[in-house]
């Protein structure tokens, strides 16, 4: 087996578009919402990270009729919780093109994107929450950037490993580093809808208190990550990504694993008073 490799050179690169997505259990939104990305001829290839789902995404795939050269997978295994971060980061490290458009599996693109989101250089194209329709407020997690400008600021910040702020704190440190927030075009994007149990914590009431409450906010989470963004030493290139060993591809999927080697991890001290900061803030709101 050998080592995923880092983000590739841009002169590796080739023109046009590497739509990354990911996903663990969330199949049927992926079945959904893949067809309105292949119906676009602007997308090269999609890059799908299964993130060690129940049923594999090439099985549902399969059985829902959906094949496409442009579609290519990897199955990270042994991964027991979500991971946002790692999980994009794996696909950005294996995108081929000088674009990258980063999608949920839950997001439909309109037919008319391409058209009305022009990536021009020096700019990346994001979704707002802020200027999203009623329950529309996930698009925000949607861009379109230049894969160079993705490389230098060196993908999702691995400091975050749970629900929350991991857009943001990407959005910010590319405008920090020069690149212009455009935000996408209205209706171009939307959110499919669904329940949204990977984000709530599954307790019973005798295990209910104050900070199990503030758990179950999504805010809260929010919050939280962002101070440990702000408190941690800037996410940036020469910090290694979470190392994955990799096998030969079977039946068209790439199988991922973790593989030892430096991993950036939030020590334990600072996650506590991250949410303790977190808690402070909530409660003078």
């Amino acid at each position: 087996m050998s080592s995923a490799p880092p983000l590739v050179a841009a002169s590796d690169l080739s023109p046009g578009v590497s739509l990354v997505t990911a996903c663990m259990n969330r199949n049927g939104n992926l079945i959904r919402a893949i067809s309105s990305w292949l119906a676009h001829p602007q997308v090269s290839e999609i890059v799908i990270v299964d993130w060690s789902s129940g049923v594999p995404v090439a099985n549902d795939l399969a059985r829902a009729g959906i094949s496409d050269p442009r579609i290519r997978i990897a199955r990270a295994y042994d991964e027991t919780r979500w991971i946002l971060s790692y999980a994009f980061n794996i696909g950005f490290r294996l995108a081929r093109f000088d674009q990258v458009l980063k999608c949920d599996a839950d997001i439909v693109l309109d037919t008319g994107y391409f058209d009305k989101n022009r990536l021009e250089q020096g700019r990346f194209i994001a979704g707002k929450w802020r200027n999203a329709g009623a329950g529309q407020q996930f698009v925000n997690g949607v861009f379109h950037l230049h894969t160079s400008d993705l490389m230098r600021v060196n993908g999702f910040n691995e400091y975050i490993t749970t629900y929350g702020w991991d857009d943001d704190d990407l959005y910010d440190r590319l405008v920090q580093d020069g690149v212009t927030r455009q935000d996408v075009a209205p209706a171009t994007v939307s959110h499919l809808d669904h329940e949204d149990v990977a984000r709530l914590n599954d307790r019973g009431v005798e295990r209910q208190n104050a900070w199990t409450d503030l758990d179950d906010k999504t805010m809260f989470k929010i919050r939280t990550n962002r101070f440990i963004a702000t408190i941690m030493p800037r996410w940036k290139t020469g910090l290694p990504m979470r190392p994955y060993d990799r096998s030969p591809a079977q039946d068209g999927t790439l199988t991922l694993r973790r593989g030892k080697g430096t991993v950036h991890e939030v020590p334990a001290h600072i996650a506590a008073r991250a949410r303790q900061l977190a808690a402070y803030e909530l409660v003078s709101w």
